[in-house]
């Protein structure tokens, strides 16, 4: 195939030899189809990793998607960390005084007193380390 990536490649590569050629009128969807495999029983699985394929690939809806499930991404791990920083300080017992707060403000027994004061230390940030 004249525009194929290597010798037994499955992927096109991202400047097809068409569109070069000046038979931009159907570019969108040819973009569409370019990372389409050819055979998808016969492929063998590539990892295209975020050097190969950068943002500006891609048309203004697709940046904003991958913008946001990046920062989804992102905002997992680092609840992820929290959860484990967390985890951690329990096993270390750092802070009993701290949960046994939470435990009351959750029956609410502080007439909204550890309420407030917990939503504070979560907008805060990290809190007590």
């Amino acid at each position: 195939m004249p525009g194929a990536v290597g010798k037994n490649s499955s992927l096109m590569p991202l400047a097809a030899p068409e569109a070069a050629a000046g038979h931009s009128g159907h570019s969108q969807q040819s973009r569409a189809a370019v990372l389409q495999p050819k055979a998808p029983h016969l492929c063998v699985p590539q990892v295209v990793t975020e050097a190969e394929v950068t943002i500006s690939d891609y048309s203004d809806f697709e940046k904003k998607k991958l913008e946001e499930e990046r920062k989804r991404e992102k905002e997992e791990r680092r609840r992820g960390e929290e959860r484990r920083g967390e985890e951690e300080r329990m096993r270390r017992g750092v802070g009993r005084e701290e949960r046994r707060g939470e435990e009351r403000e959750e029956r609410g027994e502080e007439n909204g007193v550890m309420r407030r004061v917990r939503r504070e230390e979560k907008r805060g940030g990290r809190g007590r380390l």
